[in-house]
């Protein structure tokens, strides 16, 4: 007779999954402080590597898709995830992996603005907590970098924060469409839109090094991470894959350490733990309120 407080290996295997993919996404501060890139000006790198991981993510993806169909919101929807990629990665390019990471994990904060002003959702007590404790990480980050001399990682973090926010609007919107489907066309659609802005600083054609890194950058810190969430998520609560994908943020500094030595600030690291206990708080208390709805 089986323990029904026992968690099913099912599950488990569900979990492994979900946390394989956070790893995945973390090493996107493997890739872009690595000195294989550092030959391309900081300014123009975000840039690149937001094309190329995007061209390689999405080609690899398309044998998966089984329902395409578009719709005119899926249009918005490319260009907030073209946004969202070139602001995050040009951000760490510049500035700090852990800036870069934990301000695009405050969007829930425009989230929650959006619903409250906009859709005219109840802001309630789980949302104001959770909202306090985001605000305060998010300007214990900002300010101090505000007065430093290069603002503008943190500023460029932001920006992600606002579109990654928008995509995940866009996504909610467009929830009985085909996922791989959404995953292909952002990525393919964001190449599209990001291109120009390669061509415009002066199209370099990689090294073959450099090449095979950014095929393994599509491959692995895109491509193959959304292929593990996907399998996870047949086995696990969205609130629980949200809580282990919390792993990601967590272990991109700790990429761009191992590769460029590079350190958070005090201030970053304070900041990181408000964010970090905002995101925990309101997942969990999601996670028992769908628990309760559930027993009754």
């Amino acid at each position: 007779m089986t323990d029904p407080h026992r968690p099913s290996p099912v599950a488990h295997h569900g979990r492994l999954w979900v946390v394989a993919a956070a790893v995945l996404w973390s090493t996107s501060g493997l890739f872009v402080k690595s000195t294989m890139f550092l030959d391309w000006s900081s300014d123009v790198r975000g840039v690149r590597l937001a094309f190329w991981r995007a061209l390689f993510a999405g080609l690899l993806l398309i044998p998966a898709v089984r329902r395409p169909r578009m719709r005119w919101l899926m249009l918005p929807m490319v260009f907030c995830f073209a946004g969202m990629n070139m602001a995050y990665l040009s951000a760490m390019s510049v500035g700090s992996a852990a800036n870069a990471i934990w301000l695009q994990y405050t969007a829930p904060l425009w989230v929650m603005i959006y619903g409250t002003l906009v859709l005219k959702e109840p802001f309630t007590r789980r949302n104001a907590v959770s909202a306090a404790f985001l605000v305060l990480g998010l300007l214990t980050i900002l300010l101090p970098e505000l007065h430093g001399q290069n603002p503008v990682g943190v500023l460029l973090a932001l920006v992600a924060g606002g579109f990654y926010a928008a995509v995940v609007l866009f996504l909610r919107t467009m929830r009985d469409e085909d996922g791989p489907w959404l995953v292909v066309l952002n990525h393919l659609g964001a190449a599209v839109i990001i291109a120009p802005f390669m061509f415009a600083h002066g199209f370099v054609w990689p090294s073959a090094p450099q090449f095979g890194t950014l095929v393994l950058f599509g491959f692995f810190q895109m491509g193959l991470a959304y292929f593990c969430f996907s399998r996870g998520l047949r086995h696990v609560t969205g609130s629980e894959a949200a809580i282990l994908g919390l792993v990601e943020p967590l272990l991109v500094p700790v990429w761009a350490y191992l590769v460029a030595r590079e350190l958070p600030s005090m201030t970053t690291t304070v900041g990181a733990g408000l964010i970090l206990l905002g995101l925990v708080y309101q997942v969990a208390y999601q996670t028992r309120a769908n628990e309760q709805g559930a027993r009754e």
